[in-house]
């Protein structure tokens, strides 16, 4: 798996249109040059040379035009696909966060019945979440399950945690990771954030340690 894993991020790395581009302009110039030494002798007059020259311009040209209008196709769908996907990504997260919010509040009125109130909920959001949400918000979110499981009524523990998926999911929105302070982010979340108890979560700033 570890090695499949890499070959899949070298492949991603080379195996790229650009590359090809690059590969089929190198095979152009390497054909002009060919082309250029078997038409044209040592003893060749000016006149021949500079029509040979002229005509492998205008074949190079063409082909050149024609690469570049495929790289700009690729790449307008490139983007739209990019901005479908921060799209359905952004939708993703805001149900995500008011799921997050649905179980804050059940916890808090210490509703005993949160599996079955939050299970349509769940139903509907994970099959997003499994589709349009990354690898390091998949982490994080498991991470705040793990720190419920084994913080052992340490909140600590799972604040960092939530803190931490709220900042991933902002910078991959378009957020700057701390373009606001972290505690103050929380506040909306979490009431009582700026109590004492949570001071080792934040520096002076508020940002989270």
């Amino acid at each position: 798996m570890i090695l499949k894993r890499y070959l899949m991020k070298f492949r991603l790395l080379f195996w790229r249109f650009e590359w090809i581009i690059l590969i089929l302009i190198l095979i152009i110039l390497f054909m002009d040059f060919t082309l250029y030494n078997y038409f044209i002798s040592p003893d060749s007059i000016f006149d021949d040379k500079l029509k040979v020259v002229t005509t492998l311009g205008q074949i190079t040209s063409i082909f050149i035009a024609a690469i570049a209008i495929s790289y700009q196709v690729q790449a307008t769908k490139e983007r739209e696909i990019q901005f479908k996907v921060h799209q359905q990504r952004k939708e993703t997260y805001e149900g995500l966060l008011k799921v997050m919010e649905k179980i804050a509040k059940l916890n808090k009125e210490k509703d005993t019945d949160l599996v079955g109130k939050m299970e349509a909920d769940w139903r509907e959001l994970r099959p997003k979440l499994i589709v349009y949400a990354s690898p390091k918000v998949i982490s994080a979110y498991k991470a705040i399950e793990r720190a419920g499981i084994e913080s052992k009524g340490d909140s600590n523990a799972a604040v960092k945690r939530i803190a931490e998926l709220y900042l991933q999911m902002r910078s991959e929105v378009g957020f700057a990771a701390e373009d606001v302070p972290t505690r103050q982010l929380l506040s909306f979340f979490i009431t009582d954030i700026n109590e004492p108890q949570y001071n080792g979560l934040f520096d002076m700033d508020g940002y989270l340690k």
